[in-house]
């Protein structure tokens, strides 16, 4: 029953994730689709503020004065537009490195509360008192292991004298084993030549009739398995 709660919180918890990610993309594609409308309204002005200055400079030359400071006018209208709008355009740039540095920050948080909860989990499933008890145990072990290497050592326990034991102990073994496969090869030999001997003094003891009569009982049981096959 804790488990199915637990797989609930979790597929929410998952859902309102992935609400959250969801919000935070688009509100930065807004900010970008903003930023990108800026730049572009900046390029149009930079237009007119040179078309303007052209048409100034050319008013200049025709001596018409009024329409030269009307142009000159405008020109400085766009360029102070296009400062003003580069403010924007900063203010936005800033905005959007923001959120998106948020967006890492709180990203590397839920990192590390899942892995803290990870942790809580592993610790709990580990059983300190049975790590514990093995650890015991394996002292244990050790000191029985140097007890006896002491006994041995007290009792002059050679290890030349048992690896010669040893060696000795398994050519016995070894030549055990062969004899015994020699035996039971030779066995089966004597089995096979008495088997074939048999046989021979079986074929030589039949009479002619007798022989005959056993060709008729083989070609009589053929024709009964060719009609049963028939039927």
């Amino acid at each position: 029953m804790g488990n199915i709660f637990c797989l609930k919180r979790k597929a929410a918890e998952t859902t309102t994730q992935t609400r959250e990610v969801l919000s935070q993309d688009l509100t930065i594609l807004k900010l970008k689709a903003v930023r990108d409308k800026l730049l572009s309204q900046k390029k149009a002005l930079y237009n007119n503020a040179d078309k303007a200055k052209t048409e100034a400079k050319e008013l200049i030359k025709q001596q018409k004065k009024e329409r030269a400071i009307f142009a000159l006018k405008r020109q400085k209208l766009y360029e102070n537009m296009v400062q003003d709008m580069e403010n924007q355009y900063t203010i936005i740039g800033q905005t959007i490195l923001d959120v998106e540095s948020k967006i890492q920050m709180a990203q590397f948080t839920d990192v590390l509360r899942d892995t803290n909860e990870l942790i809580k989990e592993l610790e709990s499933t580990i059983k300190y008192e049975e790590i514990h008890k093995i650890g015991q145990e394996m002292k244990e072990r050790e000191q029985d292991t140097r007890e006896f290497n002491k006994l041995f050592e007290e009792h002059h326990v050679n290890n030349g004298e048992v690896d010669e034991l040893f060696d000795q102990y398994e050519k016995e073994i070894n030549g055990d084993m062969y004899s015994s496969q020699s035996s039971n090869k030779s066995r089966h030999s004597a089995a096979k030549q008495q088997l074939g001997a048999s046989q021979k003094s079986s074929v030589k003891a039949k009479s002619p009739s007798q022989i005959s009569e056993e060709g008729e009982d083989e070609e009589s049981d053929s024709i009964g398995r060719q009609l049963l096959e028939l039927a």
